[in-house]
């Protein structure tokens, strides 16, 4: 008998292109805010081609995969996996959120006048901490509405953090590798989700507690999940996916556009289980692209945090139905990231106990601004 495909050794699985995937996927959200909220008129295909590199699922299964990881190197050490997980999530976020004000205190400094102090503490409270979702109706006449609504998905990959470890215990998935029980959970996940899906597009979608449900880590967790599944079955998909990000192109694209022109959700299970492969073949081909193009910065999550800051002040100052402002705004954006990477990620990074992937474990999932998605014939 054979003795099966050889293992895959820790070195190759931590050089990867995950950084400029992150990339990837918060450009295009970025895209997406700035056309939408710019009010810029695009063509039809850029409802494809934004479909086909979507942003927060992307990130949520680059997520589970990466955190998987560095939970199971933290095994017997959760005080190290949360230290880790606080230090890539709050000194930017607290830096992001004092500019935000700031912003705000210089186009419309009537905005917080207005505004009672308590009510404004309450609201820098739940910013600084796991509420960013709460947007007070002070705030409403400002921009969009929402001062930086992208926040939304910080509390629930908060929730997978935690709720993580809680699953590896009970489970005793440290141990065993118990692919049937975590398919079968992923599955029911993916089925709420699908059920949150159609309750959007319905008056279910305005009722308080649907809302508060959707902030929860319980219907949002399905793609997390296909990112941890992905993770502990590494050694089975590596020799699938590794230097086939072209093959693994073609299949994911055709069958993204057949379901694209079906109006069927993108969410649905076949097209996610082959945009996981899609990513882990793009994370391992060429592997070392990644570290060439971006010289170890990872500005994916400061362009999470700033991009709507951006476009909201362009609102303001009336920067909207031009492509260039698109451009600007993205380039500002960057620019932004590029100096909270810089002169504050990196070094409270610094910080973090133990090893990491030379590829910095992921920053949270760049979410949609609180409107609805809108497509342009």
């Amino acid at each position: 008998m054979g003795s099966g495909p050889p293992s895959v050794d820790k070195a190759t699985q931590r050089l990867n292109n995950f950084d400029l995937l992150r990339l990837v996927a918060v450009t295009q959200v970025c895209v997406c805010h700035s056309l939408l909220w710019l009010k810029v008129p695009w063509p039809p295909i850029v409802n494809y081609l934004t479909d086909l590199f979507p942003g927060v699922p992307m990130f949520f299964i680059i997520s589970g995969f990466l955190v998987s990881t560095s939970l199971e190197s933290k095994t017997g050490h959760l005080g190290q996996y949360f230290k880790n997980r606080i230090l890539r999530i709050y000194p930017g976020l607290w830096t992001c959120l004092i500019l935000s004000i700031a912003s705000v205190m210089v186009i419309r400094p009537d905005i917080f006048r207005q505004a009672g102090w308590r009510g404004i503490l309450g609201w820098v409270a739940a910013q600084a901490s796991f509420m960013q979702f709460w947007n007070p109706a002070f705030l409403r006449g400002y921009g969009v509405g929402v001062l930086n609504g992208s926040l939304w998905t910080i509390p629930l990959e908060l929730q997978f953090y935690a709720v993580l470890p809680a699953l590896y215990k009970a489970l005793g998935l440290y141990r065993q590798r118990r692919n049937g029980l975590l398919l079968a959970i992923t599955v029911l996940l993916g089925a709420l989700n699908w059920n949150m899906k159609l309750g959007e597009e319905t008056a279910t979608g305005s009722l308080l507690w649907f809302k508060l449900y959707h902030q929860t880590f319980i219907p949002n967790m399905f793609m997390f999940m296909m990112g941890v599944m992905a993770k502990r079955n590494f050694q089975a998909l590596y020799p699938l996916v590794a230097g086939r990000a072209f093959l693994w192109s073609l299949v994911y694209g055709s069958v993204s556009y057949v379901v694209y022109r079906m109006g069927i959700l993108p969410s649905n299970p076949l097209t996610m289980t082959l945009l996981v492969m899609f990513v882990l073949a793009c994370a391992y081909s060429r592997p070392a692209f990644s570290q060439r193009i971006l010289r170890g910065a990872d500005i994916s999550y400061g362009a999470y945090l700033y991009n709507m800051v951006v476009i909201n002040a362009f609102r303001e100052y009336g920067y909207v139905k031009e492509p260039v402002y698109v451009l600007l705004a993205i380039a500002i954006i960057y620019g932004l990231a590029a100096l909270s990477w810089r002169f504050v990620e990196k070094p409270f990074l610094a910080f973090k106990s133990g090893p990491s992937m030379p590829a910095a474990e992921l920053a949270p999932p760049v979410g949609l601004a609180a409107a609805p998605r809108q497509r342009v014939a």
